[in-house]
């Protein structure tokens, strides 16, 4: 096929170089920041027998309205604010300027959280972090999906 003349190969050979001045030649218009600010919550999610858990949220500020969020869960005994919280804080405010919500939370009677904490992955463990799934796709601001 021609176009103009010429063959559809240097036709779009002639416009490709067209297209590279052009956007070599242009002011440079510096692109918006896609970073989410956020913020640093310190909350309790009740379990079904009254316990609390200790959570530690990173919410970032929706830049409309009604914007949701997907949530990333850390859910471990003694690690919300232990010696690591100054090391991991950076690692996770990168989440937090990209657009998830980071939720830090300590097991029953772990950290900050009320209870007793027996044995690792005990079924009461399971059967809370389970609510702490349920609980955090629900709020307002989460989009239904907690990993």
């Amino acid at each position: 096929a021609e176009y103009m003349g010429l063959s559809s190969r240097t036709f779009y050979a002639l416009l490709q170089m067209l297209l590279g001045l052009l956007l070599l030649t242009s002011p440079a218009i510096p692109a918006p920041s896609q970073d989410y600010a956020f913020t640093i919550s310190y909350e309790t999610l009740t379990m079904p027998d009254n316990t609390t858990l200790a959570a530690t949220i990173l919410l970032p500020t929706p830049k409309f309205k009604d914007e949701k969020f997907p949530v990333l869960l850390e859910y471990l005994p003694y690690r919300k604010d232990d010696s690591f919280v100054m090391r991991d804080n950076p690692f996770l405010a990168d989440f937090g300027r990209r657009g998830f919500v980071v939720a830090r939370v300590d097991i029953r009677g772990s950290g900050s959280s009320i209870g007793v904490f027996r044995v690792e992955y005990s079924e009461t463990e399971m059967l809370d972090g389970e609510e702490v799934i349920r609980q955090l796709s629900e709020k307002p601001w989460s989009n239904g999906n907690v990993g």
